[in-house]
């Protein structure tokens, strides 16, 4: 084999390696950048939605808790005050 026939092989391995694998990167680099971008922009899209909800679920619970705190005093409420008029009825 000559020296011109070896650094044409050399060179056909080289540009092949550049198109083949390299090109290959690229592309998936270049597809990876698009997803991404695409991530970062559902993401900022949702991300107010999540915050809604999660002060959405906090207001739920206090909003549980004052109801429960309610329907409780107007229970023992009207319980004194039936006994006060059971009392209040026999005398």
């Amino acid at each position: 084999m000559t020296p011109q026939q070896l650094l044409e092989i050399q060179k056909t391995i080289t540009d092949t390696i550049e198109t083949v694998v390299n090109g290959k990167i690229r592309r998936l680099d270049e597809k990876l950048d698009a997803y991404i971008v695409i991530s970062k922009e559902w993401r900022d899209s949702v991300d107010p939605s999540i915050e809604i909800i999660q002060k959405m679920q906090s207001f739920w619970s206090v909003s549980g808790w004052v109801f429960k705190t309610t329907i409780l005093i107007g229970s023992a409420s009207a319980a004194i005050w039936a006994l006060f008029k059971f009392i209040i009825k026999d005398n």
